[in-house]
């Protein structure tokens, strides 16, 4: 019975038990997604696939994609970011590294943050610091920052409506 439970999509582990005289006892701990995995299923806190067909009620999940990180890899990565970004009130709506092992944050107002494959949580913090003086009031004008560089970031705009100013945030970090 155990291992015919533990074979469902959404149960993480069943137990089993018997109860004097003639009772069994069962409980079962469901499993907990924390984001979706490309269109095969969501990903749990441990970084296991659990395949299985997206609900309605999970489509509000980050989406998490790799070329060449294993699953347990991107979950870790997407916990140590959504726990810095979450000290803004950011979250993360979508996680992708491509096949140059490069990493890539979405926000969920679309907002791409291209971090590239090294020193991921410093340059995170560089964005943030960036985001603290300059963007945190502008945030919905950005297209994406590019913090790929050693000593500063990037700014791209979304496409100016008339009569809008510009600035250009600069500075060295």
């Amino acid at each position: 019975i155990k291992e015919v439970l533990e074979q469902q999509a959404w149960v993480d582990e069943a137990y089993v038990g018997r109860g004097w005289p003639n009772q069994l006892d069962v409980s079962i701990v469901e499993q907990k997604p924390i984001a979706r995995w490309s269109d095969k299923g969501f990903l749990n806190q441990r970084g296991e696939l659990i395949e299985t067909s997206l609900g309605s009620e999970l489509m509000a999940l980050p989406m998490l994609n790799a070329v060449s990180h294993s699953k347990a890899d991107v979950m870790a990565q997407y916990q140590d970011l959504a726990v810095l970004l979450r000290s803004r009130n950011l979250l993360i709506g979508g996680l992708e590294s491509d096949d140059k092992r490069a990493w890539t944050v979405s926000l969920p107002n679309g907002l791409e943050i291209r971090v590239g494959r090294n020193q991921v949580m410093e340059k995170m913090k560089r964005f943030l610091q960036v985001y603290d003086e300059e963007l945190h009031h502008r945030l919905n004008e950005v297209e994406s920052v590019d913090v790929r560089y050693s000593n500063g970031v990037a700014v791209r705009w979304r496409e100016e409506m008339p009569g809008m100013l510009t600035t250009q945030v600069a500075g060295k970090l």
